[in-house]
């Protein structure tokens, strides 16, 4: 079922069950009036308003890339 969602990029896919289950358990406790959702992601919510002015300025691509020991490093010290 979730193979067939088009909108949503393969490597992101198998995280979708788990994040219904976040989902699910933060609306259960929380009992939110309203549930909004961002087209942009954590990065333009609440969560992102927490970080330090350091931790905004990076991109999270690069930081992303540099935490998975599966890229590897060139020889002039870009990632592959």
């Amino acid at each position: 079922m979730l193979a067939n969602i088009d909108a949503v990029a393969d490597a992101r896919r198998p995280l979708l069950a788990y994040a219904a289950l976040v989902l699910e358990y933060v609306i259960r406790v929380a009992h939110p009036k309203t549930i909004v959702f961002s087209t942009f992601g954590v990065r333009e919510g609440l969560l992102y308003s927490m970080l330090s002015d350091a931790e905004r300025s990076k991109d999270g691509l690069i930081c992303a890339a540099l935490m998975n020991p599966s890229f590897k490093r060139s020889a002039g010290g870009s990632i592959e």
